[in-house]
């Protein structure tokens, strides 16, 4: 169990012998195969279950045990190394027959030029011409054979994954992950890439499908996070405040226990913040809401504002909090406002800097503004 395996490769094609850790035929560039070496010892003294290979073994009636989950496995990587060369001698094919056109080409172009050229030069880049697309027709001809080859062996691997499929039963969604479960998924999917390839080869798909897929795949993926992203952001919107009503997330309990939270800077500055709106915008009914009912009935506040703002529009707006004492439901402080204004008929941009001692209370339940007092400084 724990020795040298004693195989060796071999070509399905030529049938020539290479060392174990070869791949590919060195005379037709087929994909090699391993072959068990006579007089080894083997499990099954018949030989059939080393012939059938890892598909037919891995149709072993259930349960399924751990080394049919691994053998497919392996199969997977083989397909893996099949694939890549596969698409390699798609390529390598492509690049020659592009060659091919261009050394075309210039053998046409060398016949109109006939005339011009010195016999020696037209013969001499004529053969040359001639000798390297003879080579390229040769490499062609080879790849050719090596697909028709490859073609037949997945077409062959195709018709043992079906028979093995036929024979499974479809895991329901809870059993996905049990041994049987993942045998049918590696089955199955083994299945659907052997059938694309096969379908590629025949020329039934682009080249480029599975990366087509997955970049498919990627963008899918893609477009989920955004609309997450998306959706998180508007459930953080719209806890916010709206700019059209008073906001209710700073709301508090005039009483201790009545489920609040007493005053504090953070709540003050939240307050600032909407008058600095309110001012911006033109907002009176934001505006009025973050001032106490006393002091909008003091000589018409509402409509001292509305005057302003027919009179002037605010460009810029800063507040700088200073001073502040928090006492429970209520609090003082001073706010220093630094505002630039241009009348709005036409005008030059004034600069305004002004010193406020602010009272704040707590009115329905929301923090107001009672009171405004300037400071000389």
């Amino acid at each position: 169990m724990g020795g040298t395996p004693n195989f060796k490769m071999q070509c399905p094609k030529c049938g020539k012998d290479f060392p174990f850790d070869a791949t590919h035929c060195e005379e037709c560039s087929a994909m090699l195969e391993p072959v068990e070496l006579s007089g080894t010892p083997s499990e099954d003294p018949s030989g059939e279950a080393a012939a059938a290979g890892p598909i037919q073994k891995a149709g072993a009636p259930s349960p399924v045990s751990d080394e049919t989950i691994e053998d497919i496995r392996i199969d997977s990587l083989k397909a893996d190394i099949e694939n890549r060369f596969l698409f390699a001698l798609l390529l390598e094919l492509d690049q020659l027959k592009k060659r091919l056109s261009k050394k075309e080409e210039l053998l046409s172009g060398l016949q109109e030029k006939q005339d011009s050229l010195a016999h020696v030069d037209f013969v001499s880049r004529t053969g040359r011409a001639e000798s390297e697309s003879e080579e390229i027709l040769t490499r062609i001809t080879k790849i050719e054979l090596v697909l028709d080859t490859l073609e037949k062996k997945i077409s062959s691997d195709i018709a043992g994954l079906q028979k093995t499929h036929k024979g499974l039963e479809q895991p329901a969604l809870f059993r996905r992950f049990s041994p049987s479960g993942r045998y049918y998924r590696l089955i199955d999917s083994e299945l659907k890439i052997k059938t694309v390839l096969l379908r590629i080869i025949k020329g039934e798909l682009p080249r480029t499908y599975f990366r087509q897929k997955r970049l498919a795949r990627m963008a899918a993926l893609g477009s989920v996070g955004v609309c997450a992203a998306l959706f998180l952001s508007w459930l953080v919107v719209s806890q916010g405040r709206d700019p059209e009503t008073a906001p209710a997330h700073i709301t508090v309990a005039t009483e201790t226990g009545q489920g609040g939270h007493p005053v504090n800077r953070q709540d003050v500055l939240l307050l600032l913040e909407d008058i600095r709106t309110a001012n911006l915008t033109k907002n009176l009914k934001l505006w009025e809401s973050r001032y106490s009912k006393s002091y909008l009935e003091k000589k018409g506040r509402a409509g001292s504002i509305s005057e302003q703002w027919k009179q002037f529009d605010y460009k810029s707006l800063r507040y700088e909090l200073a001073d502040v004492h928090i006492a429970g439901t209520g609090a003082d402080a001073v706010i220093i406002w630094d505002i630039e204004l241009k009348p709005v008929k036409g005008g030059p941009v004034s600069r305004v800097r002004s010193r406020l001692a602010s009272t704040f209370i707590l009115e329905d339940g929301t923090l107001k503004i009672s009171s405004v007092r300037k400071e000389d400084r």
